[in-house]
């Protein structure tokens, strides 16, 4: 239903709708449209009509720009596109803006309805980008979740436009030659919207599927914003040393949080991370801090990590390290690792996402937890389960979530369709997308 009020109340005052907004027919030379009232006519001939004749043509046009206008929103909700036209946008009006400013103060009634996963890509664009909930939602997981591995040396590196961050020219080049110290060191990349992101998280989503613009200059939130991040995060976890490896505002960041929290940063990067006398001077400082008693970790080692660091992410904190056990094994090439524990597959990472896909087999481990579990009827569920169907249904759930399916006979995986109090309190509609059922 769309109240076309608006198209004619501005049609009758020769208002003209366009996208950027609505324009005095008066002022215009030519007609910016294509439609059927717009394409054999001009503003003088419009403007030589009756008010009457005038009126009627203009309220037709404003009402196809409404149309057009409603059928493009519905196409971007369904491709998950919507934010990025709404900030693309709000810049034609200051109501605009502000609207979009006040809906942000609701983070909390929106972050529960805001997938945790997207096909489409982040554009963070601009300002208001730090606000949407995915950006806040990964720092706040980061922050509340994420538990970094057991070594001594932290390594800050900027951020790539290739993405995942590891496939990118850039850090490919600086692994390469760290490539016998990478044991010993835990990356941390610092980024703009994110903040910052762990190695172990660069395929989760957003921070494999954003887009920002690369011009080497931050803006002032960009910088508060990343530094609160790295401040939280140097002041939960504590390293023996830290060592920037960056450059300009990323060096800047890194200066400020050393500052701000009494904590020596070492500098390693001259001018451009990647030449030579950098690479250099970095592998240098990282020989020099090494000790006999350095903890170091296998490849092996790390894969785990990754594996239980996602879970963290996913499912809470310590979910890994249940979920993953020290003699669980990591198989399949980066990024379809599989983990395993003695005869049993336990879950795939996809990389699509950066998430993990349970198995029965670990959806048996998760239950102890009894965390993302929708509960519901005495019946055998194939396919999808309705909302109906469901009795009740975790809270943190939100739409994409991984969740387990339980009730007296059977135990299965799927995906959220909807968040945990959608589920619990809806009548109708597709709840979660079953993936594996198996009779207890």
């Amino acid at each position: 239903i769309v109240d076309y009020t608006q198209a004619i109340i501005s049609a009758y005052q020769d208002r003209y709708f366009t996208r950027s907004g609505s324009i005095s027919i008066q002022s215009l030379r030519e007609l910016p449209c294509r439609c059927e009232v717009c394409t054999d006519r001009t503003p003088q001939s419009i403007l030589s009509l009756s008010k009457k004749e005038r009126g009627r043509l203009l309220e037709e046009h404003n009402r196809a720009k409404m149309d057009e206008e409603m059928s493009l929103i519905r196409e971007l909700i369904r491709m998950g596109r919507l934010r990025d036209y709404v900030e693309s946008t709000c810049r034609v009006e200051p109501w605009q803006t502000a609207s979009l400013q006040h809906l942000d103060y609701e983070h909390t009634y929106l972050e529960k309805r805001t997938p945790i996963i997207r096909s489409a890509r982040l554009n963070a664009c601009t300002g208001e980008s730090l606000n949407r909930v995915e950006v806040q939602r990964f720092a706040e997981r980061v922050k509340d979740r994420y538990t970094p591995p057991e070594l001594d040396i932290l390594l800050l590196l900027p951020c790539s436009s290739h993405k995942p961050y590891s496939t990118s020219p850039s850090h490919r080049k600086i692994r390469h030659r760290l490539r016998r110290l990478t044991g010993y060191i835990h990356e941390v990349m610092i980024t703009s919207p994110l903040g910052i992101v762990p190695r172990e998280l660069e395929l989760t989503y957003p921070a494999a599927h954003y887009d920002t613009p690369v011009t080497g200059n931050w803006n002032s939130e960009e910088e508060k914003f990343a530094i609160e991040c790295l401040s939280n995060y140097l002041t939960q976890h504590h390293y023996r040393t830290t060592i920037a490896h960056v450059t300009g505002a990323y060096k800047e960041i890194c200066r400020e949080v050393s500052e701000k929290l009494s904590q020596p940063i070492k500098f390693t990067a001259e001018n451009d991370p990647t030449s030579s006398d950098s690479l250099e001077k970095l592998e240098r400082e990282i020989k020099s801090t090494l000790k006999p008693e350095t903890p170091r970790r296998s490849p092996e080692e790390a894969k785990k990590e990754m594996m239980r660091a996602i879970a963290d992410y996913q499912f809470g904190r310590g979910t890994g390290g249940i979920f993953i056990p020290p003699d669980a094994t990591v198989r399949a090439p980066y990024p379809r690792y599989q983990a395993h524990h003695k005869r049993e597959q336990l879950a795939t990472l996809v990389p699509q996402y950066g998430t993990l896909a349970l198995t029965i087999d670990g959806a048996k481990r998760m239950i102890e937890l009894e965390n993302y579990i929708v509960k519901i009827d005495e019946f055998t569920p194939r396919g999808t389960i309705l909302a109906p169907g469901i009795i009740h249904a975790d809270p943190m759930i939100r739409p994409g979530d991984e969740v387990l399916i339980t009730n007296k006979k059977i135990l299965a995986v799927g995906r959220a369709r909807m968040s945990g109090e959608e589920m619990t309190r809806s009548k109708r509609g597709i709840a979660i997308d079953l993936r594996h059922v198996a009779k207890k």
